[in-house]
């Protein structure tokens, strides 16, 4: 089974990569917004289908603002699992005796933070519409990341860290719900192309599926879970 994992983690991060070279270099066409500064026409990947699907679904101001405002809400997953560590450290009075869960958790979010920080400096293409009379890097989806990497993080790790069952369930439950709702909001609101949504789904789960490795081999080596 572990090794399965291992391959399953390594066949993500192909998939991740080849998708994303092939959004960068098939069918590229200037189907995006046009460039006010340039006043040339924004080329994208995919554009038969990409443009074929951005037509179907035209910017919506309330799915934009509801992905918006609920991905702000991922932020509150992070303060959560800092303010369980920071009991932790109260607890034990030493950084070297903190569950080694809580310090995966901060290198996995510190990885987030370097793939969107990448993805600003490499642009693959730009978003359908002009936000605020530019344009904007579009490839992948920030906020479906944020999403899906935030939440779903929140997943592997809420029984190792999380002694009560009920506050566990409820915690799965939200964050579930959220990455559904901000892959689905997103994808309606028009302000992302559908290999940007789809692009974000594939990093997120190689990552989620590289983190899961690492908590599964921290647990196995005799890591304990810890009172809320």
């Amino acid at each position: 089974m572990k090794k399965k994992s291992y391959i399953l983690s390594l066949f993500l991060l192909v998939l991740a990569i080849t998708f994303t070279i092939l959004v960068a270099k098939v069918d590229v066409r200037p189907v995006g917004p046009i460039n006010p500064e340039t006043g040339v026409t924004s080329e994208v990947g995919f554009a038969t289908i990409n443009s074929a699907i951005a037509k179907r679904f035209e910017y919506n101001s309330v799915c934009y603002n509801i992905s918006k405002y609920v991905g702000f809400l991922a932020f509150a997953f992070i303060a959560f699992y800092g303010i369980i560590g920071l009991i932790e450290l109260i607890k034990k009075k030493s950084f070297k005796d903190i569950n080694k869960v809580l310090y995966a958790l901060v290198v996995f979010y510190v990885c987030i933070a370097i793939i969107y920080a990448l993805f600003e400096v490499l642009t693959i293409n730009y978003r359908p519409i002009l936000m605020d009379n530019e344009l904007e890097a579009s490839y992948p989806s920030s906020h479906t990341l944020l999403a899906i990497c935030v939440c779903g993080s929140s997943l592997i790790v809420s029984h190792h860290l999380i002694k009560k069952e009920k506050l566990r369930i409820i915690l799965n439950v939200v964050a579930t719900i959220m990455m559904i709702l901000i892959i689905v909001t997103r994808f309606l609101s028009g302000v992302h192309w559908f290999t940007d949504i789809i692009g974000a789904i594939i990093i997120s789960a190689f990552m989620l599926q590289s983190f899961s490795n690492t908590i599964n081999y921290l647990t196995k080596n005799g890591e304990k879970e810890i009172e809320e």
